[in-house]
């Protein structure tokens, strides 16, 4: 039964302490609660898998705040609430919501956890994990769908990993070992087992050939620093340690560029990576400011244009070919699969278990 509230009394209720870990979904909250007191009383009893019911809700309601959306949360079952909200509820959405962190995830999160959910493949991944961060989500949403497999992850061994295969592709396609990036990801996406495409793509990678002594002298807004006295000058200018740097410039371990347009300044360190190549290892403003991301994606932008890629894609390399062959873990948190068991693709999504149906 919903009780009377006054209207003042609704006018001055604004989300507290107890709703702060809905984070961006704490007004949203806050609204539906004057529209039904009931609810605003369940928030005392609320576990993490329902907050997380809550948000995603909110993250795809079409309609906002409405009576009948409170009355839903309120009242309804977990089981009601999905059927109603996602017209139709994946498999394994309530246990991927009590794998998630103990606050909200972005709405943009739950948006594309569902959709993960919905491709079997991308489903059987998250519903074989202990703990499922927003990071996960993004990476495992950067990739393309039909490299969204179990063997792909298992062999680079967490999400983030994973994630740079693209610009792994595009690499192989830049340095001439292979001719067109997606006749390769057709090669890759038919593979089955870890070990094939783990072979498979150590074979290219050691078909690499040997990068340029060099990486280019001018790229986009920057130029590179040769010269020892040019970099212990900057370095006295913007106080920071570039002067330690010197020695490994002279060896050509390294390069310093200096990146210069009106509203963007930064130092920027490129590292050769062995048979690799060359990739963007640092990038700070004057007094080794860190950069925001906005800045720091327009300089990834910048030097990869140039051929020179983050260094994110030389670790995932290394890790996937030079680490050993021990079975890695699926995702950064826990493993994902007991020791032993390989999942083959065509596994059930949730091995029979039951979704739980919780009421509010």
């Amino acid at each position: 039964m919903t009780l009377p509230v006054s209207e003042p009394s609704i006018r001055r209720f604004k989300p507290g302490h107890l709703l702060s870990f809905f984070d961006w979904a704490a007004g949203p909250v806050a609204k539906l609660a004057r529209l039904d007191v009931e609810l605003l009383t369940h928030m005392l009893e609320l576990d993490r898998k329902r907050m997380h019911l809550v948000a995603l809700t909110l993250a795809h309601a079409d309609d906002g705040a409405s009576g009948e959306l409170a009355r839903l949360l309120a009242r309804g079952s977990a089981r009601e609430v999905l059927d109603r909200i996602l017209d139709g509820r994946p498999a394994g959405i309530l246990r991927a919501l009590d794998r998630l962190p103990d606050r909200a995830i972005s709405a943009r999160g739950y948006r594309q956890l569902v959709a993960l959910l919905r491709e079997p493949n991308a489903a059987k991944i998250l519903n074989h994990v202990h703990a499922i961060e927003e990071e996960d989500i993004d990476d495992l949403h950067a990739l393309p769908t039909r490299l969204r497999r179990s063997a792909i992850v298992d062999a680079f061994g967490c999400f983030q990993n994973a994630s740079w295969l693209e610009e792994i592709l595009a690499l192989l396609v830049r340095r001439g070992v292979a001719t067109d990036v997606e006749a390769l990801r057709d090669d890759l996406s038919a593979l089955n087992c870890r070990s094939q495409f783990k072979a498979r793509l150590c074979r290219l990678v050691e078909a690499l050939p040997l990068p340029a002594a060099l990486p280019p002298a001018e790229l986009g807004f920057a130029r590179r620093l040769d010269h020892p006295a040019e970099l212990r000058e900057l370095a006295r200018r913007w106080r920071n340690c570039l002067a330690s740097f010197v020695d490994e410039v002279d060896q050509g371990s390294k390069a310093i560029y200096l990146w210069e347009e009106p509203r963007l300044k930064a130092v920027c360190m490129v590292e050769r990576r062995g048979r690799l190549g060359w990739f963007l290892s640092e990038a700070k403003g004057p007094r080794n400011r860190r950069l925001s991301p906005e800045r720091r994606e327009r300089l990834q932008s910048g030097f990869a244009a140039a051929g020179i890629p983050p260094d994110g894609v030389a670790d995932a390399i290394e890790h996937l070919c030079l680490e050993g062959d021990e079975r890695p873990r699926r995702s950064a948190q826990q493993a994902a699969l007991p020791d032993g068991q390989d999942q083959g693709e065509g596994a059930a999504l949730d091995n029979g278990i039951p979704d739980p149906d919780e009421p509010v």
